[in-house]
């Protein structure tokens, strides 16, 4: 059973998505005719080539920050929903309220995303299709259950479908950044938001869904409860979490490794920069995971 919040956010998705893209192709250049030296047509021209994709890394912040904020208010009790139990609580049936808008709003979001990964290359991936039809089936999933059993999965939802999206703010920042060059060298705000959100990413991404993520799935999944479906789906996310976790730290590990390397020789230094270089280009980008 979907309610009309499902569907007024899917609207808004698309909307937002269309708003943003229309806004880079039709009012960036009258801008950059009015302000030459601050919008050149090196600049016009990445903007233009990515425009649907930061249209959709826009829209993905907006539903982060949403879902984000609102799971993480209700987590700590800010409207009053009923859930005293600790974070690694194994009660399946407890009354959220708030989960239920949470898991509409999330839902409306991975089919937003499904498409937009289908459409753009930069997006597309068999790990990220996987990705978004499991994360929507789930939360379709326990939406449709509440009919069938009192507020089940309503606590968790909060976490899964809300709380770990904030590691993703950062993600999506640094993926509509970095496709455009001219612009973070010519502006030194957008270069440092940009440089911040790596590692905002990083430790993140390994506090809230690799550490915290352990902490409230493993008690749901040893409790054998679950419907084959859910126990699926949430066994396959934790791995894809972990998976991408691994990733992070080993590329963390070769970051730090290159840095404290002692400087090479003056002979070496031409041979060594490539390699520093690619390094750095490198650092904190996983494919993008919601």
């Amino acid at each position: 059973m979907l309610y009309t919040t499902f569907y007024v956010f899917e609207f808004a998705y698309l909307i937002l998505h269309a708003s943003v893209y229309l806004g880079i192709r039709c009012m960036l250049p009258a801008v950059a005719r009015i302000f030459p030296k601050r919008m050149t047509a090196k600049m016009l021209k990445e903007l233009h080539a990515n425009a649907h994709l930061l249209a959709h890394q826009c829209t993905c912040i907006a539903c982060c920050v949403v879902v984000g904020v609102l799971s993480l208010a209700a987590w700590f009790g800010a409207f009053g929903d009923v859930h005293h139990e600790l974070a690694t609580s194994s009660k399946l049936h407890m009354e959220v309220p708030t989960a239920l808008i949470v898991l509409e709003v999330n839902l409306a979001f991975q089919v937003y995303d499904l498409i937009a990964t289908l459409l753009l290359s930069e997006l597309r991936s068999t790990t990220m299709v996987a990705h978004h039809v499991v994360a929507g089936g789930a939360a379709y999933l326990v939406l449709e259950s509440q009919d069938e059993s009192l507020a089940f999965l309503q606590l968790h939802s909060l976490f899964f479908f809300g709380i770990t999206e904030l590691s993703t703010i950062p993600l999506a920042i640094h993926d509509g950044l970095k496709k455009c060059p001219q612009l973070l060298e010519a502006s030194f705000i957008l270069n440092t938001i940009n440089e911040i959100s790596k590692p905002l990413f990083a430790l993140s991404f390994l506090f809230i869904r690799v550490f915290w993520w352990a902490l409230v799935a493993l008690p749901i999944i040893l409790t054998g409860k679950l419907p084959a479906a859910v126990a699926f789906a949430l066994v396959f996310m934790t791995g894809l979490q972990w998976m991408w976790g691994y990733k992070i730290v080993l590329i963390l590990v070769s970051v730090l490794t290159a840095k404290a390397t002692p400087p090479p020789s003056e002979a070496g230094v031409a041979e060594a920069t490539p390699v520093v270089a690619e390094h750095t280009a490198v650092v904190l980008e996983p494919t993008k995971n919601d």
